[in-house]
């Protein structure tokens, strides 16, 4: 059983349910679920360059490791990627989806493992998500780690949804 979290608008304020701090005191707090993952609900429009090609805007999700394994997807090529790449100091990495991957490089193979430029940052593509996955959002093109900091002193930013799996039990 999977629940995501979500609040209603209050008053246009789009606020999500956690801070950075906040997450990680629930993350190492909770005792009613096996797993959570944050994700960031709001999709986010970015430059994309790759082959010194014209750039294209690109919508992208920002998800933690962690919310891809609750939701039990994995890449049609390559990986997921990995707790150090998901960690604040962590290699930029990118999951590309199957519709980018077949519109923009013709489904080419060896594009897992090259680098593309997103918002004019160097970030390596490490693999590319089936056409069925569409979480957070249908329009993401591009899912990028959200590398949360679990020393970081923000309470009072919330900017992460939770995505949970429920702990077995009554």
């Amino acid at each position: 059983r999977v629940a995501a979290t979500t609040l209603p608008d209050a008053g246009g304020s789009g606020m999500a349910p956690f801070s950075d701090r906040g997450y990680w005191h629930f993350v190492e707090n909770n005792r009613s679920f096996e797993a959570f993952g944050g994700y960031r609900g709001q999709v986010l429009r970015l430059p994309l360059t790759a082959d010194d090609a014209v750039p294209v805007q690109v919508a992208a999700g920002i998800m933690t490791r962690s919310a891809f394994d609750i939701l039990g997807v994995q890449p049609l090529r390559g990986r997921l990627p990995s707790p150090e790449e998901d960690a604040p100091d962590g290699a930029r990495v990118a999951l590309i989806s199957q519709g980018l991957w077949a519109d923009r490089w013709g489904s080419d193979p060896a594009l897992v493992g090259q680098t593309i430029q997103l918002d004019g940052t160097s970030i390596e593509v490490i693999g590319i998500m089936p056409a069925s996955f569409d979480f957070p959002d249908p329009e993401i093109d591009v899912w990028l780690t959200y590398r949360l900091n679990p020393a970081s002193e923000n309470f009072g930013g919330h900017h992460i949804d939770g995505l949970a799996r429920l702990a077995p039990g009554p």
